[in-house]
């Protein structure tokens, strides 16, 4: 192999690498603002449902109110499952290999076994960038599946929860005027 050659291996080792950097930390940071949102809406709705229960008299006999307590407490079940760590994430696909860089998958076995796998895939820079490809997806698979799905469905439930309540309030009001 020639000396051009060998470097543009080099740098194209070196760009993969970068840009799965890259990727990683992208995700980390959407990791961030999905916990980030699931702690405003965890925020939220405990300071609204404490009010609640400061008049729970006036929640069980308004219907409106009694709409929007249950639609606020269903957003906050979901904030929590969307913030709730899960050690034990399942594999969506079975064919993908294990991926040793997250730690759940590495916490049971034993020191001399982790080392052996880790110093194996840092052998080569093949290994480690396919290493780095795996953990990429498997990042992406628990967003999308867990923080990015319960933070959605969290805040759907908030404004579906918001609308119900003004349309039972407004109903509420034409038959109280009729």
């Amino acid at each position: 192999m020639n000396k051009q050659a060998e470097k543009s291996e080099i740098a194209n080792v070196v760009a993969a690498i970068n840009l799965l950097r890259a990727v990683h930390r992208h995700y980390s940071q959407l990791s961030s603002m999905a916990d980030f949102k699931a702690n405003v809406i965890v925020g939220v709705t405990l300071i609204a449902l404490a009010n609640f229960t400061l008049r729970y008299d006036l929640v069980f006999t308004t219907p409106s109110l009694m709409v929007l307590a249950f639609f606020l407490f269903t957003s906050l079940l979901f904030a929590l499952m969307a913030l709730i760590p899960n050690l034990w994430f399942y594999k969506v696909h079975p064919e993908m290999p294990v991926d040793y860089l997250f730690f759940p998958n590495f916490i049971h076995m034993p020191f001399s076994k982790f080392e052996d796998t880790i110093t194996k895939m840092l052998v080569n820079d093949e290994k480690m960038i396919r290493a780095m490809l795996i953990e990429i997806y498997d990042l992406g698979m628990y967003l999308s599946q867990k923080k990015f799905r319960y933070t959605h469905l969290s805040y759907q439930m908030l404004f579906i929860g918001i609308i119900a309540t003004i349309v039972t309030f407004l109903i509420q009001l034409i038959l109280k005027h009729l």
